[in-house]
């Protein structure tokens, strides 16, 4: 299981850019972390299209593709 967690500290100056500290976890052991990152404060996308992880249910590539079409080779 892949999980990540970002605690803000803080705001970039003159901007409304949260920055904070990023942990990365692979089932509960943290494999990295990345201190005072910058985010974007809002998500967006084309027709509505955000961030997936292991499936995708935007719309396909291809009419060879589709969707969600979930990733099933990993471990």
């Amino acid at each position: 299981t892949l999980g990540f967690t970002f605690t803000r500290t803080g705001t970039a100056e003159g901007s409304h850019t949260p920055i904070g500290d990023a942990r990365l976890f692979v089932d509960t052991t943290q494999v990295a972390e990345l201190a005072e990152m910058r985010v974007h404060p809002g998500t967006f996308g084309l027709a509505g299209a955000t961030l997936s992880v292991g499936r995708n249910t935007g719309s396909p590539v291809s009419n060879a593709f589709r969707a969600p079409f979930p990733f099933t080779g990993g471990t």
